[in-house]
């Protein structure tokens, strides 16, 4: 009897999932993940001290210069660079693979298309097919914990190697 008891325990607890996996999961499936990442507003400090590096060195050169086209050459150069911290990016990431939403645009990359992901401190890399290369690297995409740590990383695990 005790054996059959044990058995029955073990069973059991192996189908149980941590909570926090629970939470992420419908039957063994992860659920979709939809947030809205804006880091001028979520990052804080840092991210305004960024976007307030671009008229501090629009001034500079204006300065240096006595230019204003060169001065509005170098904000519009250091905008585009740092364009993910200006506007709002609406990720979907679900079985189809990730999406992201910028303005009116959209940029959808199907799990076929990764082949690896890393994570890091302040969200996840998903690198393209082909590992991670140095061109890899250039054509990876980025996306944000916004708050979803947890379910990214069942989602990322589940979905790719």
């Amino acid at each position: 009897m005790s054996t059959a008891s044990s058995q029955s325990e073990r069973s059991s607890s192996e189908v149980r999932l941590p909570s926090t996996v629970a939470q992420v999961t419908e039957g063994g499936v992860p659920r979709p993940v939809e947030f809205l990442s804006w880091p001028l507003l979520d990052d804080g400090p840092r991210a305004w001290l960024l976007a307030g590096a671009i008229p501090a060195a629009a001034l500079l050169v204006y300065l240096a210069m006595d230019s204003a086209a060169l001065a509005a050459l170098s904000a519009g150069a250091m905008a585009v660079a740092l364009w993910r911290l200006l506007v709002p990016i609406r990720y979907e990431i679900n079985f189809l693979g990730v999406t992201q939403h910028v303005l009116r645009r959209r940029r959808h990359v199907p799990w076929k298309a990764l082949g690896a992901y890393e994570v890091r401190d302040a969200g996840i890399l998903f690198l393209p097919r082909g590992g991670a290369s140095p061109l890899g690297y250039m054509r990876a995409l980025f996306v944000p914990w916004g708050g979803q740590r947890e379910a990214l990383l069942v989602i990322a695990r589940r979905y790719l190697p």
